[in-house]
């Protein structure tokens, strides 16, 4: 039980709940109420919480999905927490989004900084690639910034749908809006007026991705990888903040429309939500298993193979990154310093070089 108490109360934060996994069901929180809410905050004669948080909870989220182990996903009971953040030791097969502990340990280029854990940036005022969404002292300029009532900082800053006493997720269906969309990924409802007012959809893998396979993984939704697409794929989400980093047009919401600085061209930085091309040195991962340490997006979830990359499928920002944070620089899944072309070495099919196939060797 070797989590992380910030509330004060051991023993009742030892026992919070979060997702149960029962019948092949990501299910909604179960459990004593008690394991997560204090009616007075008070027990004998000391208080629950020092800290007064909404909805009477008696920890926040960095506290829930902490761990002082290296676990990454810790057992209590029938009930399984994905943990986000281990405060000592590194994370063991952490989790699809990564971990906090290395923001926190090596410094703010190594993740998201959120607030409880790592301070705002000392190098970049705001998100990169945001220079265009610039709404004063929101969550576009940092994560850790106090709650200023526009947008929420901090976890829910990217997290705007928590419903942990929605719908049960069914293992293998797309997340919907009753169930708090794919992993409660949504803006803040503040930002409706910039036509976020959808969430993420996607297919959860049910470890979270601790233990992925080709066939068993998180597939995420790319859309039609169009400027227009549906704003419930994870990159048009993450273009919301980071929007100069994807293609001219691509986020264009309440009349705001973002270039990425390449004008027509979008290969200024690297696209997202384009589909692969199916010819050169892409051709041959359309015959090689699919790999989840190098994920892409689907264009539809109705119909796909998980275990292979299909023609129409995309690169996506976590192609690349993972979003808590990475062992390495700018939150990347792999050591870049490491990616030298024509030389690949033991770096040869990993990293750029599983799609660059022609680039290592």
């Amino acid at each position: 039980m070797r989590l992380i108490c910030r509330t004060g109360c051991a023993l009742l934060f030892a026992a919070i709940c979060f997702l149960d996994l029962q019948a092949q069901a990501l299910a909604n929180v179960t459990g004593p109420c008690a394991n997560c809410h204090t009616m007075h905050n008070s027990q004998a004669g000391a208080l629950v919480s020092s800290v007064n948080r909404a909805r009477l909870l008696t920890s926040d989220c960095v506290g829930c999905h902490s761990s002082s182990s290296a676990d990454t996903i810790v057992q209590l009971g029938s009930t399984r927490i994905p943990i986000v953040y281990n405060t000592a030791a590194p994370p063991v097969n952490e989790l699809a989004g990564g971990n906090f502990h290395w923001v926190a340990k090596n410094g703010h280029q190594y993740g998201h900084n959120v607030r409880g854990i790592s301070p705002p940036d000392s190098f970049l005022a705001i998100g990169p690639g945001g220079e265009n969404l610039q709404c004063g002292n929101s969550c576009h300029q940092s994560f850790s910034l106090p709650d200023t009532g526009f947008g929420r900082n901090g976890c829910e800053g990217c997290h705007g749908s928590v419903k942990h006493h929605g719908a049960s997720v069914v293992a293998g269906q797309p997340v919907t809006a009753a169930e708090g969309w794919y992993r409660f990924l949504m803006a803040p409802s503040s930002h409706s007026g910039f036509g976020l007012t959808q969430g993420v959809a996607g297919i959860e893998d049910p470890n979270w991705e601790q233990t992925p396979t080709s066939a068993q993984h998180n597939i995420y939704f790319g859309g039609d990888g169009t400027a227009a697409q549906s704003p419930r794929s994870l990159n048009k989400f993450c273009a919301s903040c980071h929007a100069k980093f994807h293609a001219p047009g691509f986020f264009e919401s309440g009349g705001l429309t973002v270039d990425n600085g390449g004008g027509v061209n979008p290969w200024l930085r690297h696209p997202t939500n384009y589909a692969i091309p199916n010819k050169g040195e892409f051709a041959p991962l359309f015959a090689t298993p699919y790999n989840p340490a190098v994920p892409v997006a689907k264009p539809v979830l109705t119909s796909y193979q998980a275990a292979k990359i299909e023609i129409g499928d995309q690169v996506s920002c976590v192609s690349c990154h993972r979003a808590h944070g990475s062992p390495y620089p700018d939150m990347l899944r792999w050591d870049y310093t490491a990616m030298k072309a024509h030389d690949g070495g033991s770096a040869s099919g990993t990293g750029c070089f599983f799609c660059h196939t022609a680039k290592d060797s």
